[in-house]
């Protein structure tokens, strides 16, 4: 328990001020001052002559030089993070317009346009300079087409080796079949939602985060290093995760990776569209309902149902149906499309069974994103909406793009039955 006692005497706080190390002082607070106070001569009970203040001072000298360190540190990351936060309302400026949709959540983020001469030129200025949004507007349309364009060139590097042939014209990583697969988290992405990925377990390789060892850390040039290691949150971890740019490096062509590409070759082509030209885009709007004759015919547990595209990729990895090596689709006929129009002219109300982790985005605001919880107050307060189901339906509010496919809520709905199970 902290107690009074547990600081140094007052006559050495005001000759600390006195000469200089007033900031420090306040910095160092409660706990800081009580590790001053345990240092030898400190904590004292007689008068502070001139011989004992210098030793004092000698003794609180490592200390105090620490401390200026430190909240000079924070002081240049307080800036910093400000001057990036200008950077990120110039980035929903330039990428975002109401309504919004996802395709404008798919952007850059601040580390990714760090590093560039435009926008160094203008974080990397004088603490004393004031940086604000409209500095960047100027660059932000050059160099975010420039960052994107590099970006598709190594892409597509990548992902045009496991293709089959493209047609003419079709830019390989907007495919449908063109599956970037995150082996941490075993995450299906596409372009460009791939932009928006980050794994959500902590202190692992991903497209932006990286884990470093803070003394080959510093090394860096002061820049470098305040920028990557922007939000970290301790100073002692002797490794720190820290933000890199966006690498496609990570991607690797592992037996999952390559599993997903086939699978997604075997759902297009039973929508009715040719894999080499059908571009996610064109599988989304197809609105093609399929039905799994494998698991009709080989679980009595199975009840027969149909389902869009998402629904099917997420069959192939649910239990036990995942024990199916080659599921065989097909198309809903006007029959099983009558009983999906039924389901959807009816649905229940499922707002409330959403996972609580899941990010929803208001496409009536440049940037408000929550749970479902704080997204249904959102609603009510700020547009006076109040059925967020509703809402989340007619695309009013929306699954923001990081959100994996495996983790959106299965869209299907139960038809009559075609096979015989075994």
């Amino acid at each position: 328990m902290f107690r009074f006692t547990d600081v140094p005497d007052d006559s050495i706080l005001e000759r600390l001020k006195d000469i200089g190390w007033g900031p420090e002082v306040e910095f160092l607070g409660r706990d800081g001052l009580a590790q001053m106070a345990a240092l030898p001569g400190v904590r004292r009970s007689t008068k502070l002559t001139q011989s004992a203040w210098v030793k004092v001072l000698a003794v609180l000298d490592p200390l105090l030089i620490e401390a200026r360190s430190r909240r000079l540190e924070m002081q240049h990351r307080t800036i910093l993070r400000a001057r990036f936060d200008a950077l990120e309302e110039a980035l929903i400026a330039h990428y975002v317009k109401l309504p919004r949709n996802p395709r404008m959540d798919c952007r850059p983020t601040y580390i990714d346009l760090a590093f560039t001469p435009e926008c160094r030129a203008i974080i990397d200025v004088p603490q004393s300079e004031t940086v604000t949004m409209e500095d960047f507007i100027p660059v932000i349309s050059t160099v975010t087409e420039k960052w994107e364009d590099d970006l598709k060139v190594k892409l597509r590097a990548y992902i045009r080796r496991f293709l089959g042939d493209i047609a003419p014209g079709v830019d390989p990583i907007t495919l449908a079949v063109a599956v970037f697969q995150c082996e941490n988290s075993w995450d299906s992405l596409w372009w460009p939602n791939l932009l928006t990925h980050s794994c959500e377990t902590h202190y692992v390789l991903c497209f932006r985060r990286a884990i470093a060892d803070p003394i080959n850390f510093k090394n860096d040039d002061a820049y470098t290093y305040r920028v990557k290691a922007l939000y970290w949150k301790g100073q002692n971890s002797y490794h720190e995760e820290h933000r890199v740019l966006f690498r496609p490096d990570i991607l690797q062509p592992s037996e999952r990776a390559l599993q997903a590409i086939a699978r997604m070759y075997t759902i297009v082509s039973a929508c009715g569209l040719d894999p080499a030209r059908a571009t996610i885009e064109d599988l989304e709007r197809s609105d093609v309902w399929l039905r799994c004759l494998s698991c009709e015919r080989r679980f009595v547990q199975y009840t027969p149902s149909a389902m869009l595209w998402k629904g099917a990729y997420q069959h192939y990895s649910n239990p036990p149906y995942s024990q199916v090596i080659d599921h065989e689709w097909d198309r809903a006929d006007e029959d099983d499309l009558s009983l999906v129009r039924a389901a959807l002219d009816s649905p229940p109300s499922t707002y409330w069974k959403l996972d609580l982790g899941l990010r929803l985005s208001c496409s009536l605001c440049l940037a408000f994103d929550s749970d479902p919880l704080e997204m249904k107050k959102h609603l009510q307060t700020i547009h006076d909406i109040d059925h967020a189901g509703r809402a989340l339906r007619d695309g009013t509010i929306y699954f923001h793009p990081a959100v994996p496919l495996c983790r959106l809520p299965m869209v299907s709905a139960p038809v009559n039955g075609r096979g015989t199970a075994v």
